[in-house]
């Protein structure tokens, strides 16, 4: 019979304390929070660039995502390639969800005919590109985006609805730097 010393003992716990702890936050990350950089300036005012986000990854398996919200997704082509494994996540608020009939002109944004009092919005929105032809009505299972700071926002201006499954997440709070830190919630 072995007697384990009380420092074996407390190696063993320690050990025992870590294994849970990584593997407790290995599947937070993978399946119910993450923190995301922002490394866009798209997002201007609402965030900047080295913004961190608390990101929720269960919210759109149970809901839908709703106008308003900021979201954080894989960018469709032609934004990344389709084959590209490190294309940096978009953030972006949604403007539109299925169904809905989006129009763009004297640099508003008119939402099933009614234009949008867009107060985060830093500037008049414009179409960008011919790939997206106005009124565009948003597909089944996909959303609507624009970033806030519409000037130097690559968005669904440029490459028409995302996909539900290139969504990440719903993103709750700016926490980082600290100054900027506030609920992102509508």
């Amino acid at each position: 019979m072995s007697v384990e010393s009380p420092a074996a003992s407390a190696l063993i716990e320690i050990a025992k304390a870590t294994v849970i702890a990584i593997a407790l936050s290995v599947g937070i990350n993978a399946f119910v929070l993450q923190v995301v950089d922002v490394r866009q300036s798209s997002m201007e005012t609402t965030l900047e660039e080295g913004d961190r986000l608390v990101l929720s990854k269960v919210d759109y398996r149970f809901q839908s995502p709703h106008r308003g919200d900021i979201i954080v997704f894989r960018p469709p082509p032609p934004a990344c390639a389709a084959e590209s494994t490190n294309c940096v996540p978009f953030v972006k608020r949604v403007i539109a969800i299925a169904g809905d009939r989006i129009d763009l002109r004297d640099g508003k944004v008119y939402l099933n005919d009614v234009a949008l009092n867009e107060r985060y919005a830093r500037s008049p929105t414009a179409p960008e590109g011919d790939s997206v032809r106005y009124p565009y009505v948003v597909p089944a299972d996909a959303v609507f985006v624009l970033g806030d700071n519409r000037p130097v926002s690559g968005d669904s201006r440029s490459w028409g609805a995302v996909p539900m499954p290139n969504i990440l997440g719903k993103a709750y709070v700016d926490f980082w730097p600290l100054q900027h830190a506030k609920w992102l919630v509508p």
